[in-house]
């Protein structure tokens, strides 16, 4: 998991490293050519691969959809909401999964040759919903029948089902956007998202790191 967490983090720093590398010219670049033209409203599809800071927390996965709203060509709103699953390695292995909707406010600008290309920074908060689903199995390994009762759980109704908590967080976001054609796009997207300590179950901290890619469509 170690060199997961550092390939990671390795896209990260990368990604947080480009910036604007050519003049400002704003009637060059397709971005304002999309805005001019009414285009300022995009859809998005998301896969994420998830590294949690906890460390009893195993690497996931999560999937999303966005609404984007541009309010000048560098500025935009972004509502996402999605599904996310990883584990737990503790006493016991169960199954945590969560739900999340959040809004962030982005800043653009473009480079290369081209100005096709734009990095984007942004800064949001969420809501998360987070459930951990323990295997039925559990209730029938007379050892981890007394792990759960040690924790206050009643492993006869507690296995099998959801203990489900809500938080709040925010989040740090950056990336890369290259428009395709006249109406999509691809990014590459880094962040950090710091969510409050989550105790159903275990008690564990939230946050977690995730590197998306991502389909935009304007219209």
């Amino acid at each position: 998991m170690s060199s997961v967490r550092s390939s990671l983090l390795t896209l990260l720093l990368i990604l947080g490293c480009v910036h604007a590398a050519s003049a400002q010219s704003p009637s060059s670049s397709p971005y304002d050519a999309l805005y001019s033209e009414g285009s300022i409203t995009a859809v998005g599809v998301w896969i994420s691969g998830v590294v949690p800071i906890e460390p009893v927390l195993r690497n996931g996965a999560q999937g999303a959809l966005s609404l984007e709203a541009y309010t000048s060509p560098r500025v935009s709103f972004r509502a996402e909401a999605g599904y996310g699953r990883s584990g737990v390695d503790r006493e016991f292995r169960y199954e945590v999964r969560h739900l999340f909707a959040e809004v962030d406010a982005l800043y653009h600008w473009e480079h290369g040759a081209t100005r096709a290309t734009r990095s984007y920074v942004g800064i949001g908060a969420g809501v998360y919903r987070y459930a951990s689903i323990i295997p039925g199995s559990v209730a029938n390994d007379p050892a981890l029948r007394k792990q759960m009762i040690a924790l206050g759980l009643d492993p006869d109704t507690t296995a099998g089902t959801h203990e489900k908590e809500f938080e709040v967080g925010a989040n740090g976001i950056f990336g890369v956007e290259y428009l395709m054609s006249k109406s999509a796009s691809v990014s590459l997207e880094g962040g950090y998202h710091r969510v409050g300590r989550v105790f159903a179950v275990h008690p564990y901290d939230g946050a977690f790191l995730a590197a998306s890619l991502g389909a935009k469509f304007y219209f």
